[in-house]
């Protein structure tokens, strides 16, 4: 993309998931809700090592959309109650 006025800066849109670059802190107890969240519904986090632990906003971003995904009805209001709390 070319930029025609110099004073604009055109940035490129964030990939999904892009916090791992710059972690976004959340606060303890969305945290300790994601979690428990995440031990409800662990067929829609199969891909994660058994020994990750929820510690950002991204991480939190990619629960949400995996619940969504991959879960059914429990797992999609779960996601709703979480992404609430962002």
């Amino acid at each position: 993309m070319k930029n025609r006025n110099p004073t604009i800066e055109i940035v490129p849109p964030a990939e999904p998931g892009a916090d791992h670059v710059n972690p976004v802190p959340v606060s303890e107890e969305v945290l300790v809700r994601a979690r428990a969240i995440a031990g409800e519904f662990p067929e829609c986090i199969w891909f994660w090592h058994p020994e990750y632990t929820i510690k950002d906003r991204g991480s939190i971003v990619l629960l949400i959309r995996h619940l969504r995904e991959y879960g059914g009805h429990r797992a999609w209001w779960a996601a709703q109650e979480l992404w609430k709390c962002l």
